[in-house]
Order: C-alpha cells, then sequence, then structure tokens
C-alpha cells in the first residue's frame, strides 16, 4: 500500500508492477501508471480522476470516492477491464455507453440509488452488486435489461 505521504511526482514504478493499492489518504495526482498494471485500487479520498491516464491492460479497478462521470475515465477503451467497484460515494448515472465491454464483475457502493433504464451492461456480466441505498426498479417493464450470463445479483 502507498502512503499519502509519498508524493509521487518524481516516483518511478516498475514497468511490470501487477497490482497497486493507495491507501484512503492518498490523494496525489497519478502520471505514468505502470503498462504492466494489471490491479488498482484507489482511496477514499483520491481526487485526482481527470488527469487519471489508466493503462489498457488494466483488469480490475476499484475506486475509493469517486463521484463523477464515468465518461470522464474512457472505460469502454479497457477492453482487458473485467473487475469494476464504484466506492460508497459514487451516485452518477451511468450513462448508455460507459461501461467496458468485456466486464465480469460491477459493483456498487452504498450511495449509489439512480435509474438502469437506459444503461446497456455488458453481454460478459456474471457478477451484479448493488449498495444498501439502492432502491430501483429491475423488474420487466421497468427499461432495465439484465444480461443472461449474470449468475450472481445481490
Amino acid at each position: 500500500m502507498v502512503s499519502s505521504i509519498l508524493g509521487l511526482h518524481h516516483a518511478t514504478l516498475p514497468l511490470m508492477l501487477a497490482s497497486l493499492t493507495f491507501g484512503r489518504s492518498f490523494n496525489q495526482s497519478l502520471e505514468g501508471l505502470p503498462v504492466g498494471l494489471e490491479s488498482l485500487t484507489l482511496g477514499r479520498e483520491f481526487i485526482s480522476f481527470k488527469q487519471l491516464a489508466l493503462p489498457s491492460g488494466l483488469r480490475n479497478l476499484t475506486l475509493g470516492s469517486f463521484n463523477g462521470s464515468l465518461e470522464q475515465l474512457n472505460l469502454p477503451s479497457l477492453r482487458s477491464l473485467r473487475s469494476l467497484v464504484l466506492g460508497n460515494a459514487f451516485n452518477e448515472n451511468l450513462g448508455k455507453h460507459a461501461l467496458p465491454p468485456n466486464l465480469e464483475s460491477l459493483t456498487f457502493g452504498y450511495q449509489f440509488n439512480q435509474s438502469l433504464k437506459q444503461v446497456s451492461l455488458p453481454t460478459t456480466l456474471k457478477s451484479l452488486t448493488f449498495g444498501r441505498n439502492f432502491n430501483q426498479p429491475l423488474q420487466a417493464g421497468s427499461g432495465f435489461i439484465l444480461v443472461r450470463e449474470v449468475n450472481r445479483l445481490t
């Protein structure tokens, strides 16, 4: 885990670093993430999402405090991303094409309570988890289409 005390402005991370986890207080800008990075966890206080360039080979992404448009992260370009965890603060509309095409697991935090009417879930999705504040219709006729491959809905 990387502490918030450590500034990464002049740090060089190994190119083949596979997993990187930042603690809850880390809020420094991130530039030049390693191309080999497969798993990234950002803590609760990380807010520099506008400048965040995610590696194309990323497979797992956890966003601790993110509460903005997913479109600014350009997730559909992350064709390798399989698992996305949107932290407890996230409560934004997903948009029609905001999710990566090969996503297998999607987890929403406590605050998420948005309509899923116009959301296109990836056909590869197998696990969908909602937080405790989610209270939107999921039944037939609500406009929400659950893909057939989902085998875990919580």
